[in-house]
């Protein structure tokens, strides 16, 4: 028995409206498969994706949710715990999202957080990304000492945690023994002591009006 053609066409529309987007689903499919495998395939995929857009997409693209989908708290989370543990493509790719939200300050500065961490986990891997990523010039390059100096909320009005933390850093970076980003490790540890001599400079200047 025949289905009257209307019958036909219903079901087709349902099944249509119904589906998910399939263009959808390869967008959002890059972003698990890096995680499941962040491999040189993966990364690349996702690099494929941020490069294939104009610069008006990429305006339209300035958070998270926007440019990987509903869910993308899912995979942040999962990146930084990767960047956590020095994975290095994972590494590669919080450089990238940092340079494609570059109009997205607040989400910059957090990936400057995350990606400041990876002087401890990673050193060389550090300075190979500063290498790629920044043109070294000016010694007080504010973009570099953004990354290097950034600790995270933890560390707000934290003086001592902080000087300690950067001391730790400074420790990581001295014990590279590749001569390779020589000048890059120079700067980041220069920038590095900088800071905690501005920082103890704050300190001495509270306990002086806790004082008076």
């Amino acid at each position: 028995m025949k289905r009257p053609l209307y019958s036909n066409l219903f079901i087709l529309l349902t099944v249509f409206l119904t589906a998910p987007p399939v263009f959808a689903q390869a967008q959002n499919s890059i972003w698990d498969d890096f995680i499941a495998e962040p491999n040189s395939a993966h990364y690349q995929a996702i690099i494929a994706r941020m490069q294939s857009m104009d610069e008006q997409e990429r305006l339209k693209h300035q958070t998270p949710k926007k440019l990987i989908g509903e869910e993308s708290w899912k995979f942040l989370r999962s990146l930084y715990s990767l960047v956590r543990q020095g994975d290095y493509y994972a590494c590669h790719l919080a450089f990238d999202l940092a340079d494609f939200f570059r109009n997205n300050a607040s989400f910059v500065e957090a990936l400057n957080d995350l990606r400041g961490e990876i002087v401890n986990v990673n050193p060389d891997l550090f300075l190979e990304l500063i290498h790629k990523y920044y043109t070294i010039e000016d010694p007080r390059h504010l973009l570099l000492s953004s990354i290097v100096t950034a600790t995270g909320d933890q560390y707000v009005d934290e003086f001592e945690k902080t000087i300690q933390e950067n001391s730790r850093r400074i420790a990581s970076l001295k014990a590279v023994k590749s001569n390779e980003f020589s000048k890059e490790k120079d700067l980041c540890i220069q920038l590095l002591e900088e800071d905690n001599e501005h920082l103890k400079k704050v300190i001495k200047k509270f306990e002086s009006q806790a004082i008076e």
